[in-house]
């Protein structure tokens, strides 16, 4: 398996989809990685090493198994088929064209693994059940599509495997519950023409250009580039959540075979990652390396470069670092307190916004508002970080190239911050580094931080020689940035008949240890949280705070999606206390055109009115007519 340090090779064969190949190889070294590294199976992909996510899948011997957990001693003289041998030249596979008719594959790094395990299940049952089909691919996770439109094209493929399709087969031909549930809502906006079935794009079924690839395994990857002379990056982490760091002793490490570099702080020209100072949040709060300190669990101390993954690892193991742990603080209003353990580098536990502690908005009396108010209504919601669990792992290779420059291949999502950051960081001109993306395998925000490409560029210049560093994934569950938590305190003035008449709102966001993204989700939040509803006075205080836990970052909709679990759940809130309808409670709130936002911009173009009417009518929910006739044109 990968990661022994065996280095007994053996002869062995395999039959690879209907060809014999022989190869020299050590016979406890994955079949994933064997064939990835050496026949060029790159449909074959890597999630966890652990079987646990299903996208190295792969027939062997006709039988499905995950390819990570299987040493080529088993496979020797086995037949093996992957995703390259399904489709015969130009034709594909039915499960293929039925993954592209149902649109089952969105990101693709999982679609591999899906189709190996969907060709296992139809070729032992020819007519699966839906919840035959669920449980045949329960082994397989996605990210992306939700298992629907998946679940759909395998039961879509089990009717038509009696041959091959041609591969000119379009999407959304097929009887594909996402194909069906596609349409354009009947909005009944004053002044539109447009009909849905005269418009070109709208409520229309676009292929998409990636599919193709996706099903047959030819969509690149960033580790399916080949690089030679490839060294590799490991990191000696913080087992703390907050400590203090009194020696590293990296004596031992140095005499590990294969060692090639050790990289601390000291090597790193500009030890300050801040992703945000590109457009002038600061301060410079977070180092590449840990200095003198660390600040949350399994935050990077030492960078170690091997000639192998297995060398850089056992080298990593032998570095010493003595620490003198130190209390942590977890809860954001904990944090806040005067007496509670200094996280931050600036001295106080928040951001501070021009001069304030939080980022404050306020509009109107809220204490009027109060006073005015039939009822007051207050709650507190509080959410959990969330973890990306992208199936790809972040990562990046960093090529030295003959005229100077670097090439870096780069799985993130913000090609040109993660350049620009980097050359901060290494003190080079932005020209001298070569950034080049591609398809990412998952992201949801989790790949805007700037984490690898730094220190994988800092050691290929310093080595002058290519170098990989990509997360593991524990160390992708356990350091990647999270969506932050957030806690909120919500406080409503409200009138018998459903109107919000103040709205006040305390909310905290845990950036955790270092800022990252957060104080701008916060600002989000401040500009988020009054909701699409009219309310004449509103009071917000959004803080974001610094404590122990794994920095926080982007992911999708940050500091707006929790907020709209909050705002909705009061919405329901304030209709189960008046005993009210929540869609009228809602209606009667809704912004309109010509309202003043609490951020004093006034509404043009509003729908929200227009958007839950539609919505009621696909729900068969009967409106009374004051709202059922109301539009967001007029009052």
């Amino acid at each position: 398996m990968k990661g022994t340090m065996s280095s007994q090779i053996e002869r062995l064969a395999i039959e690879l989809n209907g060809e014999e190949r022989f190869l020299l190889a050590n016979p406890l070294n994955s079949l994933a990685h064997t064939l990835r590294d050496q026949f060029g199976c790159r449909s074959v992909k890597i999630g966890c090493e652990q079987g646990g996510c299903g996208t190295c899948a792969v027939l062997l011997n006709n039988r499905l198994v995950l390819s990570c957990l299987v040493p080529m001693a088993r496979a020797d003289g086995a037949r093996v088929q992957t995703v390259e041998g399904l489709s015969k030249g130009n034709q594909l596979d039915p499960i293929q064209e039925s993954f592209i008719r149902c649109y089952a594959a969105q990101c693709g790094f999982c679609t591999s693994g899906m189709i190996m395990s969907a060709k296992a299940l139809l070729d032992s049952n020819l007519q699966p059940t839906r919840e035959d089909v669920v449980v045949g691919m329960s082994g397989n996770i996605c990210r992306c599509t939700g298992y629907l439109p998946i679940v759909d094209a395998v039961l879509e493929a089990a009717k038509g495997r009696t041959e091959l399709v041609p591969e000119s087969a379009e999407p959304g031909k097929g009887s594909c519950a996402l194909e069906k549930s596609i349409k354009v809502l009947d909005l009944q906006i004053p002044g539109s023409t447009g009909e849905p079935e005269n418009f070109k794009e709208v409520g229309k079924s676009v292929p998409r250009r990636d599919l193709r690839g996706h099903v047959t395994g030819r969509t690149a990857f960033v580790e399916d580039a080949v690089v030679p002379g490839l060294r590799y990056m490991k990191i000696v982490r913080s087992p703390h959540h907050h400590a203090r760091i009194l020696r590293v002793d990296l004596s031992e490490a140095t005499r590990v075979p294969g060692l090639i570099k050790a990289i601390t702080h000291q090597d790193v020209p500009n030890n300050f990652y801040t992703i945000l100072r590109l457009i002038g949040v600061e301060p410079n709060d977070e180092p590449v390396l840990a200095d003198d300190r660390v600040l949350y669990r399994g935050e990077p101390i030492v960078a170690i470069v091997g000639e192998s993954p297995q060398a850089a690892a056992e080298a990593a193991r032998q570095v010493k670092i003595d620490f003198e742990p130190l209390e942590p603080v977890f809860d954001v209003e904990e944090a806040l307190k005067p007496e509670a353990p200094r996280v931050a580098r600036q001295g106080v536990n928040h951001f501070i916004y021009e001069g304030h502690h939080c980022r404050r908005v306020r509009f109107g009396n809220v204490a009027e508002g109060f006073a005015a108010a039939d009822m007051i209504i207050e709650q507190r919601y509080d959410t959990s970080p969330i973890e990306h669990a992208a199936l790809e792992m972040t990562g990046c290779i960093a090529k030295p190239e003959p005229d100077g420059r670097v090439t870096v291949y780069t799985n993130t999502q913000a090609l040109f911050f993660s350049l620009d950051n980097t050359a901060l960081i290494l003190g080079v001109p932005p020209n001298r580094l070569h950034f080049v993306g591609g398809t990412v395998g998952g992201g949801f925000g989790g790949k805007v931080d700037v984490i690898v490409e730094p220190l994988a560029t800092l050691a290929a210049i310093l080595i002058d020689q290519p170098v990989k560093y990509f997360f593991s994934r524990e160390e992708e569950m356990q350091v990647s940035s999270t969506r932050a938590g957030e806690r909120f305190y919500f406080k409503d003035g409200v009138l018998r008949d459903g109107r919000i008449i103040a709205r006040q709102v305390r909310h905290y966001m845990d950036a955790g240890a270092y800022a990252r993204h957060t104080p701008y989700a916060a600002t989000k939040a401040a500009a988020h949280l009054p909701g699409p509803y009219a309310i004449p006075n509103v009071y917000l205080d959004c803080h974001c705070v610094y404590t122990n836990h794994t920095p926080t970052s982007a992911f999708r909709g940050f500091g707006v999606t929790w907020g709209d679990f909050a705002i909705e759940s009061q919405m329901d809130l304030i209709a189960n206390r008046l005993g009210l309808d929540p869609w009228h409670v809602r209606l009667s709130n809704a912004y309109r055109d010509g309202d003043i936002k609490a951020h004093r911009k006034r509404v043009s173009d509003a729908a929200l009115v227009e958007v839950i009417q539609a919505a009621a009518r696909i729900a068969g929910k009967e409106l009374e007519p004051a709202f059922s006739e109301m539009t967001s044109f007029k009052r």
